[in-house]
């Protein structure tokens, strides 16, 4: 398997990356086989790819289709017959009715799709997360951590979680690195996301500061739509399409919880 972020790398570099380039295409260039080629007969994994730019998009497709690549500089096909693997943060289908990502390459790609909701609806994941992420750290720092309470697991789970994963994670280092008590406990994790401003204003943002159950969902309906509306430039309709409701249901939406229209 052969893997390549996307959004990693500058465009200018992510074909050589992905198609390989000949020996002086440029000054002191040496030949060398791109992620494709490397892939041969294998999974070639493309992170964040919708990122990529349409010209970009459209050589994937030749690509995948034909099972052959030319790499930069070159005019002889190499094989290049793996299976592809793409993921992504954006919502892929708005991007292909916007026309920022070919509906054909799409259509390529969708043999199977698993979507992966974000940490806050599946906090039943935080504890068998945190679990790998502790024994992890104990192996990166040689020594042995503190014991990661149940309560304070039970506190990791009331948090939003705006970063999802790569927050728990970086989250959990700096308990193991702070806490210099036998246990992590409740007040541990509190006092260390107070000091994380990003955190606190995401916790207002999202609602979960609220003590009422409809009011928070209120609360984050709201800001949702908002910012949807915002993104499609106040368009109801576009936003409608966009997120998957009936554009009349948007309108009863929009009035009934007092969305600000830009």
């Amino acid at each position: 398997m052969v893997a390549l972020n996307c959004a990693a790398l500058p465009e200018a570099l992510v074909e050589a990356e992905l198609f390989g380039v000949e020996k002086n295409v440029a000054t002191g260039v040496s030949a060398r086989a791109g992620k494709f080629e490397l892939a041969h007969n294998g999974t070639l994994f493309l992170d964040e790819i919708a990122d990529m730019e349409p010209a970009t998009q459209t050589k994937i497709l030749r690509a995948s289709e034909s099972g052959t690549v030319e790499r930069l500089g070159g005019s002889r096909s190499m094989p290049a017959d793996a299976r592809l693997v793409s993921a992504t943060n954006k919502d892929i289908l708005a991007l292909v009715r916007e026309n920022r990502f070919r509906e054909d390459l799409y259509y390529r790609l969708v043999g199977v799709t698993l979507f992966i909701p974000p940490l806050r609806e599946r906090t039943g994941d935080i504890s068998l997360l945190a679990g790998h992420f502790w024994s992890s750290l104990e192996q990166k720092y040689k020594r042995t951590g503190p014991e990661l309470g149940r309560d304070a697991l039970a506190e990791l789970a009331r948090l939003p979680w705006p970063g999802n994963v790569r927050q728990l994670r970086s989250t959990l280092e700096k308990l193991f690195v702070l806490v210099r008590s036998d246990v992590v406990k409740p007040e541990d994790v509190v006092s260390l996301m107070k000091a994380e401003g990003p955190h606190n204003r995401a916790e207002e943002e999202s609602g979960f500061g609220l003590q009422d159950y409809r009011e928070a969902r209120r609360h984050w309906e709201r800001e949702y739509l908002t910012r949807k509306l915002r993104e499609f430039g106040g368009n109801v309709t576009r936003t409608a399409a966009a997120i998957g409701l009936e554009r009349q249901s948007l309108q009863e939406k929009i009035r009934t919880l007092d969305v600000t229209r830009p």
